[in-house]
């Protein structure tokens, strides 16, 4: 009789312990979880790259791969572009230049003039120009720009470019202690007056890529383009 009550005893526990995992409750509780757990992975999947992406090193930004001088040479025109300081000193203060212009020229000492052609909204829309030298180094991509000719060299790469639609140059003038930038700036250009939405979305990717905030790039309006070879260049 004692072997039998404990049997009883423990089917009877067992049967509880089977009927608790079948409870609606149980499942319902499992239920959420996993569905808690798929709105997870799925918010994570769909996170943008510059979110995911923390490295914001300088050092960690890759140049166009096998940059061809030759091909980069010509004329190329400014599309949108944007700098830190012009933002936080500038921005509602001091007009922005109209009809932006870049030709690159190679010297015969291998190294690149380069001649900039703008129009400032403030002098009835005379053209200003000048010249500045970008200076080759061991990474083809990795230019170094002396702007105005003054002296002052910065850092002037060329992040991605097909050499006959658009190109993406970014500058970093100021390096901070983690290796990070503390006052960025940024071109998208164009071999032509107006640029695709699918290259202009590939320029974008690679401005994200550099750590760059493309929904607060200015736009350069295109009126009338300024003449890049005049009588005389100012700088």
């Amino acid at each position: 009789m004692i072997t039998l009550k404990l049997t009883s005893y423990k089917s009877r526990t067992t049967n509880v312990a089977v009927s608790s995992l079948n409870h609606p409750e149980f499942h319902s509780q499992n239920l959420n979880l996993a569905m808690l757990l798929t709105l997870l992975l799925l918010a994570f999947s769909c996170m943008p790259e510059k979110t995911l992406a923390k490295d914001c090193t300088i050092n960690s930004f890759a140049v166009q791969a096998d940059f061809n001088v030759e091909r980069f040479l010509g004329k190329w025109y400014e599309m949108k572009w944007f700098s830190y300081y012009y933002h936080d000193h500038y921005e509602g203060i001091k007009p922005m230049y109209e009809d932006f212009t870049l030709v690159y020229t190679q010297q015969s000492d291998g190294n690149i003039s380069m001649v900039s052609a703008m129009r400032d909204p403030t002098a009835h829309r005379g053209c200003d120009l000048y010249n500045s030298t970008l200076y080759l180094t061991d990474t083809p991509a990795k230019l170094r720009m002396d702007k105005r000719n003054q002296g002052k060299l910065s850092d002037y790469w060329i992040i991605k470019t097909d050499y006959s639609n658009f190109a993406v140059v970014y500058i970093c003038s100021e390096e901070k202690t983690d290796g990070t930038c503390g006052n960025a700036k940024a071109w998208v250009y164009s071999r032509h007056h107006g640029l695709a939405h699918d290259l202009m979305a590939d320029a974008d990717r690679q401005l994200e890529r550099v750590c760059m905030d493309t929904t607060l790039f200015y736009t350069t309006q295109r009126i009338q383009s300024c003449p890049t070879q005049p009588n005389s260049v100012v700088g």
